[in-house]
């Protein structure tokens, strides 16, 4: 078992929004090298102009291997359905599994 896992996916459970049933996190290269970026997701194309007030940023704390760790997400989460964990990767927080693929694609 991933025990990182198990602390953070009931978020989608916690998070404000009631209709949320799917938490994604993700790491590829990509997403990676923009939660390493000191000043974040820029919005540089007509893609990222229409998301840019709907991100969140976490500090990446470490595996998450302690249950307050959700606490924290989730208020860095705010009212927000995505964050990007910096140093980390990316968490969105959606209805349906393909809808949480599709705004990541």
């Amino acid at each position: 078992m991933n025990y990182a896992g198990l602390v953070i996916h009931p978020i989608s459970c916690m998070a404000k929004n009631a209709e949320n049933h799917v938490v994604m996190n993700t790491h590829s290269r990509a997403e990676m090298t923009v939660a390493a970026l000191e000043d974040g997701l820029q919005p540089i194309s007509m893609t990222l102009n229409q998301l840019y007030d709907e991100i969140a940023y976490h500090d990446y704390e470490g595996v998450s291997i302690f249950l307050d760790e959700r606490e924290c997400v989730l208020d860095g989460l705010g009212g927000s359905k995505a964050t990007i964990l910096q140093n980390h990767g990316l968490l969105n927080v959606r209805r349906t599994v393909p809808e949480a693929f599709l705004y990541f694609y």
